[in-house]
C-alpha cells in the first residue's frame, strides 16, 4: 500500500458557524472510524497566521506573507492502493462537504 496526503483547502471568505463547525467535528469522526486501518493521522491547522518562508531564489516585493484565496486548513494521511482509490476515500470525506481536498501521493 502506499501513502496520500489530503489536503483540506478552506476559502478564506467561508467561514463556519458553530453548529456547522461541530457537525463537520461529529461526521469526520465517524468517517475516520469507518477508515480504520487506512487512516493513519489527521491534524487540523491552527487558525494563527503562518509564515512564508521562501526559497533563496525567490524576491520578495510587498511583504512576507502569502496571498490566496484558499488556505490549508488541515490534513489528512491515509493508506491506500492506488490514487484512485484515495480519490475515492477523500469524496467520502464529509469534509468534502464545506471544503476542497486535494489528493497527493507521499514518498
Amino acid at each position: 500500500m502506499k501513502e496520500y496526503l489530503i489536503l483540506i483547502a478552506a476559502q478564506n471568505e467561508r467561514g463556519l458557524s458553530p453548529s456547522e463547525e461541530q457537525h463537520c467535528i461529529q461526521e469526520y469522526g465517524k468517517w475516520a472510524e469507518t477508515l480504520a486501518q487506512k487512516h493513519i493521522t489527521a491534524r487540523r491547522l491552527s487558525l494563527s497566521p503562518g509564515e512564508l518562508v521562501p526559497s533563496k531564489k525567490s524576491v520578495t516585493t510587498d511583504g512576507p506573507f502569502i496571498e490566496a484565496k484558499e488556505l490549508i486548513a488541515g490534513f489528512v494521511l491515509i493508506s491506500a492502493n492506488s490514487k484512485k482509490e484515495a480519490k475515492d476515500i477523500a469524496t467520502s470525506c464529509p469534509l468534502n462537504e464545506y471544503f476542497d481536498l486535494f489528493v497527493k501521493e507521499t514518498n
